[in-house]
């Protein structure tokens, strides 16, 4: 059985992410998945108008170093696939920047590692990214740039969804 805390080292070095790679977190900002009842009327709205259906499984705040909310990233699962939703928060919401959605999948049969991505230019949200999920578990990482092209947010969703 694969540990969650295994998966992620795994994932992280299969991408070649390193301590000297990652951008600084504020203290305040774990980038931890919140497993509410229901989604935030921000990321419901946006998964809805992208079409990302399926059951809502948590959402991640995404900060940048200075600890403002700059994101909010949710998550669905359908029965076959993750479906994932990026809103922008505060300061950049509305302006056209940059979002990347990675995802680090472990087939749990073969053992095959895949990483699907999706990068877009965006105003308010983006999305929707599938990621089929049927045995497998999925970590999935949320990158941001400013308006002047400089990427201050890279954030992990700290657990795998596993299926």
């Amino acid at each position: 059985m694969i540990t969650r805390t295994k998966l992620v080292a795994l994932a992280l070095s299969a991408i070649g992410a390193t301590a000297a790679t990652m951008l600084p977190v504020a203290a305040n900002a774990a980038p931890v998945v919140t497993a509410n009842a229901s989604a935030p009327a921000a990321v419901a709205a946006a998964a809805a108008d992208a079409g990302c259906t399926g059951t809502y499984q948590g959402t991640m705040d995404d900060y940048n170093a200075g600890g403002t909310l700059v994101a909010d990233t949710g998550y669905y699962w359908n029965g076959t696939s993750m479906c994932v939703v990026v809103v922008k928060q505060n300061n950049l919401y509305g302006q056209s920047t940059r979002i990347d959605i990675l995802a680090n999948r472990h087939n749990l049969t073969t053992g095959a590692w895949t990483y699907p991505a999706d990068s877009e230019t965006v105003l308010y949200y983006a999305g929707p990214f599938y990621v089929n999920g049927v045995n497998a578990c999925i970590n999935f990482e949320t990158d941001l740039w400013n308006a002047n092209g400089v990427e201050t947010v890279q954030d992990y969703n700290g657990s795998a969804f596993c299926h």
